[in-house]
């Protein structure tokens, strides 16, 4: 808590804006959250990365664990699973990297999208679907269950959908992908 006449600027070496109810801040190279009362929110745990919250969730890593989600309360998503790279949620994921096995989906409650398919690179979820590579065969989308949205057809290359459709490459030419409900 701030005293009369002291700023953030006179106690954190950064301060972030608020994101769902709180601001990153960092103090000698380690970092935590302030609440809307100027409190830190976790004065027992300091990390060594924080991302923003989203959809509940704040990116954390901790040295000699890896990265994982910290909720609003200050519990880690999943103690028993740190990864070595976490992206924030977006749409009900998250992209979580093991080296050796690749990149896969974390869901708020813990559980990987895939367990048994491993991807070489994703992106997050837009309108359902998210970008993934898989084995050197190109690039497709995954949706929320899992599946590949088109198994027997992979692209060169694939945006992001936007307002139901996606730009796809194939042999340097582009098409649209509609999404068919």
């Amino acid at each position: 808590r701030l005293s009369d006449g002291e700023s953030p600027e006179n106690v954190f070496d950064y301060v972030d804006e608020f994101s769902e109810g709180f601001a990153r801040v960092q103090l000698r190279g380690k970092y935590n959250f302030i609440n809307q009362n100027g409190d830190i929110a976790f004065p027992n745990q300091w990390f060594y990365y924080v991302s923003e919250f989203s959809e509940g969730y704040a990116v954390v890593k901790l040295k000699g664990k890896g990265w994982n989600f910290i909720n609003q309360n200050g519990n880690i998503l999943n103690p028993n699973q740190w990864f070595d790279y976490a992206d924030s949620f977006c749409e009900g994921f998250a992209m979580v990297k093991l080296n050796g096995q690749g990149s896969n989906f974390i869901n708020q409650k813990g559980d990987l999208l895939s367990p048994n398919q491993w991807f070489d690179g994703v992106n997050s979820f837009r309108e359902g679907y998210a970008k993934v590579k898989l084995n050197g065969q190109g690039s497709n989308f995954i949706n929320k269950k899992g599946e590949i949205l088109s198994p027997n057809q992979w692209f060169d290359f694939v945006h992001n959908f936007r307002e139901g459709f996606a730009l796809i490459e194939i042999n340097g030419k582009s098409f649209h992908h509609l999404l068919e409900d």
